[in-house]
């Protein structure tokens, strides 16, 4: 019994956002890409406004239809969004909206080798040309030398300030240091090429254009890495997209309940911008202003289904 009533609610999902999916073609709306719209808006926990409903076309079309065909046209909207939400696989395809910008970090991967080729490349092409600049050979081993030394200055600073810090403050130096010893070990292995820069330039070019492709990689994977952690962090903050939900239905609600609709609107400055007449309405929510803008016949149908939605999670 339990396993049919489960299977009637997904077919009573499907057939209705299926059937609202028509009514929102008739409106030019790319299902698809509202779709879109709606798995990132469930991720934020304040409402952003109507633009996640509202494409440009849809918003351009509104304001041509007459009040009862707003009303209706702004209830399939809202009922589209509600149903996709509710729906089985809604949950599935919000987690993985959320980690598709998930970046690989395995440097042994297809991916970063071919990378790693072209980098290398690149700046065996650029030290080629470097090179012949007597500029740039007179102070390239004097900036590594600068480096060298800052470099084992800053690790030592950093292991002075690691002693008491908190353990918040202990990741940040931490990083710093291996920032750190990668200056020193980056410039310890340039300064050792400088013999073979006049006995053997091309290897010295081959030698040097490493050095360079391994920082940038490391430093690429690094910043990869870091990606993919403020990613997880998010997810773990936005999965309870119902709660999300909630909370914007609810500040919806508060914020269009007292909108006067038939607020006057006159002309200020020299174009051809329009304000309310009463001052006080002027430092309305966003909420409230978008809602005067659309239109009561698509806030009152907003309102309805908010309301009613807001029962049921």
């Amino acid at each position: 019994m339990k396993k049919t009533f489960l299977y009637l609610t997904f077919f009573v999902s499907v057939v209705s956002i299926a059937f609202i999916a028509d009514d929102l073609t008739k409106y030019k709306v790319n299902t698809t890409e509202f779709k879109k719209r709606i798995l990132n808006l469930s991720s934020y926990k304040q409402f952003p406004g109507f633009k996640f409903y509202f494409t440009p076309e849809l918003k351009q079309l509104g304001f041509k239809l007459p009040a009862d065909e707003q009303a209706a046209m702004a209830k399939a909207v809202g009922l589209f969004a509600k149903n996709f939400i509710n729906s089985a696989n809604f949950s599935k395809e919000y987690e993985q909206d959320l980690k598709e910008n998930m970046q690989n970090t395995d440097p042994n991967s297809a991916e970063w080798k071919e990378r790693y080729s072209n980098t290398y490349q690149g700046k065996l092409e650029s030290v080629q040309e470097d090179i012949k600049n007597a500029a740039f050979v007179e102070q390239l081993f004097l900036m590594q030398e600068m480096t060298l030394t800052s470099s084992k200055e800053g690790l030592q600073q950093m292991e002075k300030s690691a002693e008491g810090a908190s353990e918040e403050e202990k990741k940040v130096l931490s990083t710093m240091k291996e920032m750190f010893r990668d200056g020193v070990s980056n410039a310890e292995a340039t300064l050792k090429l400088k013999p073979l820069l006049k006995s053997n330039s091309a290897e010295f070019c081959k030698q040097y254009a490493k050095i360079l492709t391994n920082i940038e990689i490391k430093e690429n994977l690094r910043s990869a890495k870091e990606n993919n952690a403020s990613i997880l962090e998010q997810f773990e903050e936005k999965k309870d997209y119902k709660a999300n939900i909630k909370t914007q239905l609810q500040q919806f609600l508060e914020e269009s309940a007292d909108v006067d609709f038939n607020a006057k609107l006159v002309k200020v400055g020299s174009g051809t911008a329009q304000d309310f007449a009463n001052m006080e309405y002027r430092d309305k929510s966003k909420i409230w202003k978008q809602s005067f803008r659309i239109g009561k016949p698509a806030t009152t149908e907003f309102r309805k289904i908010a309301e009613e939605w807001l029962k049921e999670l």
